[in-house]
């Protein structure tokens, strides 16, 4: 019987794989998480027509001058609502509202001012909305900024914050179990006798997934084990097929036997993996027998409230739908 393919092996691990609950948590809190929900604006961004230098607002139409300053506007201030009539300038700063009537901005640098008077004295907004932000520029209210499984790093943080939002709903942290298989291994600090080695690729694997925001919930070291095998007709693996029935004695109940059928069997594989269902959860199930995969349906399946160590067996696995 052939490996599978990487390919394929990848294609069915991602046909188990399924979005985990979502919970909403503060915007710090999600710092590494994925979003579970698109994430709509509650606001418009910038939510007024701004400044975006210091200067002073004006009337694009009454250029080249001179105006009459009418009062001023800055950020944070009140904003301004009497409307801007001809002639008037207003003086403005960085992020602040333009008054009503203004269309643009002339540079602080080519006004002259004196008194309530102010004149052209550099170059002109050569347009119409020349250093002005416009409302909605950036987002409009209602809008998706940011769509379901975008990874929440600084700058989603951010762009949540300004949106209106205090809080975001992101998926669970995936659980990890990392199992590694061996009567040749040892914890890591643990004397190491002859023919031993220390357990390296289970912490190698942990320190990947912590990259990715994954939770290693528990490192187990599973010894070889071949008392599966010796309740099948055929203790030799290569005679076991797919339908052949099964007695199985499981580590954490020594005085029962459950009874199955093997349901998949992959010979000369050096990995397994299995999805740790809820509490109580009946199915199918991952048995690791010398490295070997071989996925068992029980008939009637044991309760799964198992606890991983040394010397677990058998992994619960969730029927596929």
């Amino acid at each position: 019987m052939s490996l599978l393919a990487v390919e394929e092996a990848q294609a069915r691990l991602l046909a188990v794989a399924e979005p985990l609950p979502a919970e909403r948590l503060d915007l710090l809190a999600a710092r590494g998480r994925y979003l579970a929900e698109p994430l709509v604006a509650l606001r418009d961004q910038p939510w007024a027509d701004l400044s975006a230098m210091d200067g002073y607002a004006i009337r694009h139409a009454d250029l080249p001058g001179p105006w009459r300053i009418a009062g001023a506007s800055q950020a944070g201030g009140t904003p301004p609502t009497a409307t801007l009539r001809p002639g008037e300038a207003m003086r403005i700063f960085t992020g602040a509202p333009l008054p009503p009537g203004a269309d643009c901005v002339l540079l602080q640098e080519d006004a002259a001012a004196q008194g309530d008077q102010m004149s052209l004295s550099g170059d002109a907004p050569e347009r119409i909305g020349r250093h002005v932000r416009r409302r909605a520029s950036d987002f409009a209210k209602g809008m998706v900024v940011l769509e379901p499984g975008t990874a929440i790093g600084p700058t989603q943080i951010g762009l949540a914050a300004i949106a209106g939002h205090d809080r975001l709903p992101v998926h669970c942290i995936p659980r990890i179990v990392i199992l590694s298989t061996g009567d040749e291994l040892v914890p890591v600090g643990a004397p190491i006798g002859p023919g031993k080695l220390p357990s390296s690729n289970g912490l190698m694997l942990a320190a990947m997934l912590a990259q990715l925001g994954v939770e290693v919930s528990d490192m187990a070291l599973v010894p070889d084990n071949v008392w599966v095998t010796a309740n099948f007709k055929e203790t030799d693996l290569s005679h076991i097929r797919i339908g052949d029935p099964v007695e199985i004695n499981v580590d954490a109940y020594p005085s029962q036997t459950f009874h199955g059928r093997v349901d998949n069997f992959q010979a000369g594989s050096g990995a397994a993996f299995a999805l740790l269902p809820p509490e109580n959860a009946t199915g199918n199930y991952v048995k690791v027998v010398q490295r070997v995969p071989v996925k068992i349906v029980f008939d009637q399946p044991p309760d799964t409230r198992w606890v991983l160590g040394p010397g677990m067996s058998v992994v619960p696995h969730v029927r596929i739908r």
